[in-house]
């Protein structure tokens, strides 16, 4: 999977008619999407704007990220989650394929919330919207723990491998962001997500 995108459709911000004409893609997808992660509603002490909005692209463009104090900002492309660890930001990123740009700030003992853009490239022409689901991609594909995969406790003896991963209950941070059929992104925010069904 290449960096961990999903596509799929959805959007709190439609209107009500197209959103009643997608109720049932809707509501499947986001029936195992679930929570929205809870939120501090103080403002970030260090907010993040990007110069390039998230949306479809067909051509190379670079994105610039900015703050409004002395702050660093790290970054991350591969869906996870940013810190302190992650690669600094010293200058503007080239975004050329399917790239979701996440980061954070720091000034001080102060860190911002984090924030995230998806850039997607080349996306098929479509009535429906778009789903972006960034996530840490160990948390899906880590061989021992990953939501993904068997791990170590899965009862290779029943057809439905009971005891694997995939039947886990655990809600994992992720971030969603929500694009219209034309590209537009209408909903941008943290949430939990865990499987089902």
């Amino acid at each position: 999977v290449d960096k961990y995108y999903i596509y799929t459709e959805h959007s709190m911000k439609l209107p009500k008619t197209e959103f009643l004409n997608n109720t049932v893609l809707v509501l499947l997808m986001l029936m195992s999407i679930t929570r929205l992660t809870a939120q501090n509603t103080a403002p970030p002490p260090v907010p993040i704007s990007f110069s390039m909005a998230g949306g479809f692209y067909d051509t190379t463009f670079q994105v610039t990220l900015f703050h409004s104090e002395e702050a660093k900002i790290f970054y991350t492309l591969d869906g996870s989650q940013p810190s302190s660890r992650a690669t600094r930001y010293r200058g503007p990123i080239t975004i050329d394929t399917n790239t979701i740009v996440r980061a954070i700030a720091f000034t001080g003992t102060d860190r911002s919330a984090v924030y995230s853009q998806s850039y997607l490239f080349n996306v098929p022409e479509s009535t429906f919207p778009t789903l972006s689901i960034a996530i840490d991609p160990w948390r899906l594909f880590d061989s021992e723990s990953g939501l993904f995969m068997l791990g170590s406790k899965a009862n290779l003896e029943t057809s439905r491998l009971s005891g694997a991963n995939f039947w886990s209950r655990k809600e994992l941070p992720a971030h969603l962001e929500y694009f219209t059929a034309e590209g537009k992104s209408v909903f941008n925010s943290a949430l939990g997500f865990r499987l089902f069904g």
